[in-house]
């Protein structure tokens, strides 16, 4: 990350301070600091600050020194106390890690365990000064939360000092943004890479080709052919069967938020077995395979995953479960569901995997996961819309672009990928957005 601000609780903190450190392809080692206080750092430096790659379950002797100078006069002698110092880290853990900045799933956690034994020059009697630090690393951002302890056993004395990260900024590798758009009211949009198309979800509410599903050529940025559904469809999920390219899943919406029905179309006409009219299905995903289907409510507070099978007769449901949500609205990509909400959730286990660190005023946010490329694209509301591409693997940031073509009080949906280098989203307004950029691969 190219920026980061800590918000520290550090009672003996007295201004800024700068830490210096050199990388390698097997270490970072640090150089020392600007604090002329800090004598022991002066004393003990370059030593090893983390060895790479971080593996768990790791350990090493970071800092072994004797007869060092401790500075001050602790017995009023006029004589300087000498002192040793020995430090050993090691890499303990993964685990999520929650500070004001976000969530980081998957941070390395550090503990590093110090003792410096102090040797009165007058009495030659000793004091032990301990410290244990634990430090969390998340991926592609460094350290983001600390927590240092030290203790005087013999005094009884404990201070204790915490910091964590407060906020995040993101410069990416955008370039050549360009932006189009397809006037089409739509309650959704998927994309078929086969066919290199999308396709629209167009509700009854439409003024043209309503209740239909209506292909749209994103490289050429036009309309084409349209497929009647009978009935307003709501959610629509795609997938390109084995011996049957042109069948896809519908969830139609009736009435109202709660009641759709999930249909499989082959090249317009639809399979007899179908799930009920009360499903409350309004987002809908395949899994790697044409055989199962998930089903994600996501507009009322108990937001719910279901298990839907997929034959030749049509779509049966399995089981759903209350309370499972992998953050809203979700598409799936190799065994998980990637939910707008920035969680990784896998569906047939219900655990969770990881979280993409979203920060904070995010006030609206679209998303879609990459196979090939892997990442995963979020189209967020900062009060400026961005596009922002992470590490599928690591959660981790890698860039940003800005979406100018669409208002701060605007609303988006259902970002898509398709092409090389582009991605699709609809908007409250009846546009479809096609966007190209060399961040996108």
């Amino acid at each position: 990350m190219p920026a980061t601000i800590f918000n520290e609780s550090n009672p003996s903190g007295d201004g800024p301070l700068s830490t210096f450190f050199s990388k390698s392809d097997t270490s970072v080692t640090n150089l020392g600091n600007s604090d002329p206080g800090d004598v022991i750092t002066a004393q003990v430096a370059p030593y090893m600050e983390l060895p790479l790659p971080l593996k768990v379950g790791s350990s090493f002797e970071q800092i072994k020194r004797t007869n060092l100078d401790w500075g001050s006069d602790l017995d009023g002698d006029g004589i300087k106390e000498s002192f040793d110092a020995v430090s050993t880290v090691s890499v303990s853990s993964m685990e999520k890690v929650t500070v004001e900045a976000g969530e980081f799933f998957n941070a390395v956690k550090v503990d590093t365990a110090a003792s410096f034994t102090i040797t009165l020059s007058k009495s030659k009697d000793t004091i032990v000064v301990q410290e244990t630090r634990s430090d969390w690393y998340a991926p592609g951002f460094g350290r983001v939360k600390s927590l240092d302890v030290v203790a005087i056993p013999s005094s009884g004395f404990t201070s204790t000092d915490a910091s964590g990260l407060a906020q995040f900024t993101m410069t990416g590798e955008s370039r050549n943004t360009a932006i189009r758009t397809v006037t089409l009211s739509t309650s959704s949009i998927v994309s078929d890479p086969l066919r290199k198309v999308l396709y629209a979800s167009v509700p009854s509410s439409s003024a043209a080709l309503a209740n239909t599903v209506t292909e749209i050529d994103p490289l050429a940025g036009t309309v084409g052919a349209s497929i009647s559904v009978e009935v307003g469809p709501g959610a629509l999920a795609l997938a390109v069967l084995p011996g049957s390219p042109g069948s896809i899943a519908v969830s139609r919406q009736f009435f109202n938020y709660y009641n759709y029905d999930l249909v499989v179309y082959d090249d317009g006409v639809a399979r007899p077995a179908v799930v009920g009219r009360f499903a409350p299905n309004d987002e809908i995903r395949f899994s790697a395979t044409a055989s199962r289907l998930y089903g994600i409510e996501t507009k009322s507070s108990g937001a719910s995953v279901s298990r839907m099978s997929v034959d030749a007769s049509g779509v049966h449901a399995v089981d759903s479960t209350r309370g499972a949500s992998p953050g809203g609205a979700a598409r799936f990509d190799r065994g998980l569901l990637f939910g707008v909400g920035g969680g990784a959730l896998d569906p047939e286990t219900l655990s969770m995997r990881g979280a993409f660190p979203m920060g904070d005023r995010v006030f609206q946010v679209s998303m879609i996961p990459d196979t090939v490329s892997s990442r995963v694209y979020f189209l967020v509301n900062r009060g400026i819309w961005k596009l922002i591409a992470y590490d599928r693997n690591t959660f981790a940031p890698l860039g940003m672009a800005d979406i100018p073509a669409l208002a701060h009080d605007a609303y988006a949906f259902d970002l898509v990928r398709w092409g090389s280098n582009g991605v699709a989203f609809r908007t409250l307004d009846g546009r479809i957005l096609l966007v190209t950029d060399n961040m996108i691969q």
